[in-house]
């Protein structure tokens, strides 16, 4: 394990399960594209984008299995990985503020498409 690696481990406040969840990056106006999130925690995410990708300091992670969007802020950058803590959450199947509407029929029509009627799958 690289000392960078441990030293990044220890400033975490909370343990972060491993995973490789399908998410998308919605900006605020109005753009989305796909990414993953490669870890989880009740704090922040490490999420990968497309290489080459640009995303803004703040935007909403859009967990498409769990329903949920997070309103983020870029703790870090390291190529196409980025670090981000968690300001806020929200349940994509509860009423969420006019801001996060688009966001959420984002996720309805993808859930549409895929299918889904369980969210426990």
């Amino acid at each position: 394990m690289e000392i960078s690696q441990s030293v990044s481990d220890e400033k975490r406040r909370q343990p972060r399960q491993r995973t490789y969840l399908g998410a998308r990056v919605f900006q605020d106006d109005g753009l989305s594209l796909a990414c993953v999130i490669r870890n989880l925690s009740a704090t922040g995410a490490l999420v990968e984008v497309p290489p080459m990708t640009t995303v803004p300091d703040s935007w909403v992670l859009i967990d498409m299995k769990n329903a949920t969007a997070y309103r983020v802020t870029v703790s870090w950058r390291q190529g196409a990985r980025l670090g981000v803590q968690f300001e806020r959450s929200y349940d994509l199947q509860d009423e969420v503020p006019a801001p996060l509407r688009h966001a959420q029929r984002l996720w309805a029509s993808q859930r549409a498409l895929r299918g889904d009627t369980n969210l426990s799958d």
